[in-house]
């Protein structure tokens, strides 16, 4: 699983990103083909994703596009490398 989350302190700021009083009201998760989306949640400003399968040794993007309650709009990224157990 993993964890989109946009209530996390950004370094770079020293602040969160969405605001006390800001909600996500949408998102959408996209991923590359050869890898599932099992299920997603939100709670609180996080996105927490559950995939499954995948190649081992080859790399998948996943992606995660939000709306909040104040109309913002955010995609954050991440690339999956898939390993052999």
């Amino acid at each position: 699983d993993w964890e989109f989350n946009w209530r996390v302190i950004n370094d770079d700021e020293k602040l969160p990103w969405l605001r006390e009083d800001e909600d996500i009201t949408e998102y959408e998760i996209t991923a590359d083909a050869g890898i599932t989306l099992v299920e997603h949640v939100e709670n609180n400003g996080a996105i927490t994703v559950w995939i499954s399968g995948g190649e081992p040794n080859k790399a998948y993007f996943i992606s995660c596009k939000i709306t909040t309650s104040e109309k913002r709009t955010d995609t954050r990224h991440i690339l999956l490398k898939i390993l052999e157990r």
